[in-house]
């Protein structure tokens, strides 16, 4: 991310500016504690109600939850996802679904900050196409791991350019998004925020990265979760470099054999710079790092499994 030479203060207020209709979009499957925390903090935020459409994806063909939605929250539209195709399907589903002049994503594991669509229509009012923000974790060992792993480049302090996004905290104009948005090649299931975020990026629209747009993020730390995860991490990161060869890191992907140890290598180093960065602003617990450093190498080892999974299935 590149600083901008210009950033408004903190302070700046939205009171002035033209309100657009905003559409949320959660994707959820089979997340029932988690998407309530989630829905019930989008309807808390400092925005007019009149003016936010929050659309719930169901992609697991949940009875049970979907009902208990549609009983706590009569007012938001509920999507279901026949094919249980995904978790990307169900992302353009919602997208697909959406009427509101700015079109934004989140995660049924994340929650709002309470100004986190006031940030949205200042950033698209001050003539950005897209902005993203912070994805922050609880100081918990397991959970800043997973967050320094997955989300290191969403964690500045400064209101910056950016080339990628997030897909549980991300927000552009609709019509520009749903024009791009998961138009892609493949028989994948997930990582197409990545390869969305990159082709706006390379078409030339501006992005920000917003620390103000925050989303709090609890993801499950199961063993079994985090080591699926991860396989599906490193999947990943193979598949869309050969979706997409201008994708930063694509060299790696054509060393055959090499590649798997190619990436942990390079992803550890990144891992080790962006965790210090973090840690000296306070994003991390400082005490955890020694062990962070170890853990986040182990990690990669695991992404480098998935790698070699996807490249044996060829």
């Amino acid at each position: 991310m590149r600083r901008l030479s210009e950033s408004p203060e903190s302070s700046t207020e939205t009171s002035s500016i033209r309100l657009p209709t905003l559409s949320v979009v959660v994707a959820f499957r089979k997340s029932e504690r988690c998407v309530f925390d989630c829905l019930q903090s989008l309807l808390d935020m400092d925005y007019p109600f009149e003016k936010l459409d929050v659309i719930a994806v169901d992609d697991g063909r949940d009875d049970s939850t979907v009902e208990a939605l549609r009983r706590r929250f009569p007012l938001i539209r509920i999507v279901r996802n026949d094919a249980s195709a995904g978790s990307d399907k169900a992302k353009q589903l919602g997208v697909e679904a959406a009427t509101g002049d700015v079109l934004a994503l989140t995660d049924a594991d994340c929650t709002v900050h309470p100004r986190w669509a006031r940030v949205i229509a200042r950033n698209l009012a001050d003539g950005a196409d897209a902005v993203t923000g912070p994805v922050k974790h609880p100081k918990v060992f397991l959970k800043e791991l997973i967050g320094v792993s997955d989300f290191q480049d969403f964690q500045g302090v400064r209101r910056q350019t950016a080339s990628s996004f997030p897909g549980c905290n991300f927000a552009a104009d609709r019509d520009a998004f749903q024009a791009i948005a998961y138009r892609r090649n493949g028989d994948m299931d997930f990582g197409s925020d990545r390869l969305t975020s990159w082709q706006m990026h390379q078409s030339g629209s501006r992005m920000v990265f917003d620390p103000e747009m925050v989303v709090y993020h609890s993801p499950s730390v199961s063993i079994a979760g985090i080591w699926e995860r991860r396989l599906r991490y490193g999947r990943k990161a193979l598949a869309l470099r050969k979706l997409d060869g201008t994708l930063p890191g694509s060299a790696i992907t054509r060393l055959g054999p090499l590649a798997a140890p190619a990436y942990v290598c390079y992803r550890s180093a990144k891992d080790a710079y962006r965790l210090l960065e973090m840690a000296g602003h306070g994003i991390v617990n400082p005490w955890h790092v020694p062990l962070l450093i170890p853990a986040l190498i182990f990690f990669r080892m695991m992404d480098a499994a998935g790698i070699v999974s996807a490249q044996i299935r060829k």
